[in-house]
């Protein structure tokens, strides 16, 4: 057993017993200590070939992407040129500028150049499992992957993983070379929907499970390039489930019984203000071209109604540009439009009523409305929509 400082890693361990093989090593009791990063199993190691073999069966307990030691490459010392006999006294190395925290929905891809270089030096399958991988995505549980690694490809035969209640389970490959490209196939199984939190114009998912598939690909010497160039298509499939922020079938309900204004005047209160909506159903296709990813057909079935979706997601540019559509179960030619552009974290939300306001005003309710207000009924009745579906965010 050894301890040691590589480069920059100043806490580190290995424990190994090296059995030398022909044109190669057995190592088949190896553990490996990283700072808070521990682990464990056997490795074998081939060099008959130019490019040397290495295949690898590994253990490890709970990862923390987040608490993991940075590059182990150590800073240079620099040598004090002399001047006129003199020693000179150098300014110490230059810092490096450090890195700002991306701004709020800022796109969270990098122009930093990729480097997989690494792929192209070594072939083998390597088997990695952990109790846990956490991250900025999350925590996954027993992840276990299998990969093979030959002439700068390596192959992702499988991973699987718990996730969010759930599970994941993927496989694809990824090449390095001058410009690197990547394959994923993807299922999702029983997300917790609750758990992941999705969030829109103010509501919530509350209750409800998802499951999907993803196939992606695509090409590019950063991760932003890859965003740009990502191509693919999936599908989701949910519920039941119930969202949070609107109840669907009170307002349903009062719009139904035109004589009751006061229930009508409270709809902001008893239906946009609060308050779930049960649905039965979530579905939609994901179609991804040229780094846009697009769900032209999303579609909520509700109690009372029904939340639709045609939306699209900019990767590069973290930019959206989406039409939500809530419709009433007793106005289903009439829905309630939300649009929403720009930044993905902070999108500009414009709501669209009128559709909805011409039929109430067709029906009578909106001259009702008129009076309760004040005024005639177009423009009575329209004052009350704006501010019932205020609660959206959004300008009418």
């Amino acid at each position: 057993m050894g301890t040691a400082k590589i480069g920059s890693w100043n806490d580190t361990a290995a424990t190994l017993r090296l059995i030398p093989v022909k044109a190669g090593f057995d190592a088949p009791d190896l553990s490996l200590r990283i700072g808070t990063l521990a682990v464990h199993g056997q490795m074998h190691g081939d060099f008959s070939d130019p490019r040397p073999r290495i295949d690898a069966v590994l253990r490890s307990g709970d990862i923390d992407l987040k608490a993991l030691p940075t590059s182990p490459l150590a800073t240079p010392p620099v040598r004090a040129p002399k001047l006129l006999g003199r020693q000179k006294i150098p300014a110490g190395p230059a810092q490096p500028k450090p890195v700002a925290a991306p701004a709020k929905g800022a796109a969270p891809f990098s122009t930093a150049p990729l480097d997989w270089s690494a792929l192209e030096r070594v072939d083998g399958t390597w088997k990695v499992q952990a109790q846990s991988l956490s991250g900025d995505f999350g925590r996954l549980e027993q992840p276990v992957l299998t990969a093979q690694l030959n002439n700068g490809t390596a192959r992702i035969e499988s991973f699987s993983a718990g996730y969010l209640g759930g599970t994941v389970n993927a496989s694809g490959a990824a090449s390095g070379g001058p410009v690197p490209t990547l394959r994923l196939d993807t299922k999702l199984s029983g997300l917790d929907m609750a758990r992941l939190k999705p969030a829109l114009a103010g509501l919530s998912v509350e209750s409800g499970k998802i499951s999907g598939t993803l196939r992606l690909h695509s090409f590019g010497k950063s991760s932003r390039d890859m965003a740009a160039n990502a191509q693919g298509e999936g599908q989701i499939e949910g519920g039941p489930g119930s969202i949070g922020g609107v109840d669907l079938a009170a307002i349903d309900s009062q719009l139904a019984r035109l004589e009751n204004i006061g229930n009508v005047l409270s709809l902001a209160q008893t239906g946009l203000g609060g308050g779930t909506t049960a649905y039965s159903r979530l579905s939609g296709r994901l179609i991804v071209k040229d780094g846009v990813v697009r769900s032209p057909d999303l579609l909520l079935a509700a109690t009372g109604g029904s939340l639709g979706a045609d939306g699209s997601i900019d990767l590069a540019q973290w930019t959206t540009e989406s039409t939500v559509s809530l419709t009433l179960a007793s106005l289903p030619a009439t829905p309630i439009v939300l649009r929403l552009s720009g930044p993905l974290g902070n999108p500009r939300k414009v709501v669209d009523v009128n559709a909805l306001q011409r039929a109430l005003v067709q029906s009578g309710l909106g001259r009702a409305l008129g009076k309760a207000a004040g005024g005639d009924g177009q423009k009575g009745g329209g004052k009350i929509l704006n501010n019932l579906f205020r609660a959206f965010g959004g300008k009418n």
